[in-house]
């Protein structure tokens, strides 16, 4: 049971590196810029610097906060993350746990990471991180639906052709909006709401119009301050 688990833990670990890496690289493309170069040959072991720089990086508690719930925060995100895998079957012999239910269980593990997110904005004790904790948690809640949608028709499809025994994949579709909304959920910066509300900040601000809204539409508000 402890290779496995170490396979997974190795998996994920190499897996996000990669994904990181080729974020970066079809950023740049898009954007026209100069990626990652100097970080190895080619740039590739940049995402391994980022994980580096992040490892060492100073944990700074705030004074005047719950200490604990601030830091609790971030383990029950990360965690609830890596159960959500225990129940993936990457092979026939790479399972940690064979449940009928087990999409059930992956789709109430994965939402428990916005939990995460409201009580390390709510430990802080600060107005401006317990807003941007809500609207963390009210983002990563919005999309839930849509992605837990994708992900049971295409377990349905899956299933029904299998009792047809039709080797045959599922519509497209479903697997690329499942992979939209997965990247939607975890925040990627392409659908952050910040880096959304700052140009438009900036244009209220050039023609002298002051945005007066409350919630998440008070965003550049507090971006202000």
């Amino acid at each position: 049971m402890l290779v496995p688990i170490l396979t997974l833990i190795l998996g994920i670990t190499i897996g996000v590196l990669v994904i990181v890496l080729l974020e970066k690289e079809i950023s740049t493309a898009i954007q026209q810029r100069i990626g990652p170069e100097y970080a190895g040959p080619l740039g590739i072991l940049q995402a391994l610097a980022d994980g580096t720089k992040l490892l060492f990086k100073e944990s700074i508690l705030p004074s005047r906060g719950n200490t604990h719930l601030f830091s609790i925060g971030p383990v029950i995100a990360v965690i609830s993350i890596l159960l959500s895998f225990s129940v993936i079957p990457f092979s026939s012999r790479l399972i940690l746990s064979y449940l009928n239910i087990g999409i059930f269980l992956w789709i109430a593990i994965s939402s428990i990471a916005p939990v995460g997110l409201l009580m390390s904005g709510y430990g802080s004790n600060n107005k401006y991180s317990f807003l941007g904790g809500l609207r963390a948690a009210a983002q990563s809640i919005s999309y839930e639906i849509p992605l837990t949608l994708c992900v049971l028709s295409i377990s349905l499809q899956v299933s029904g052709r299998k009792r047809k025994r039709k080797k045959s994949l599922p519509q497209d579709e479903l697997i690329s909006q499942s992979i939209l909304k997965r990247a939607q959920k975890i925040n990627r910066i392409e659908f952050s709401l910040s880096f959304v509300w700052i140009p438009i900040h900036v244009l209220l601000n050039k023609q002298g119009i002051e945005q007066k809204t409350s919630g998440w539409l008070g965003t550049p508000k507090y971006i202000k301050d």
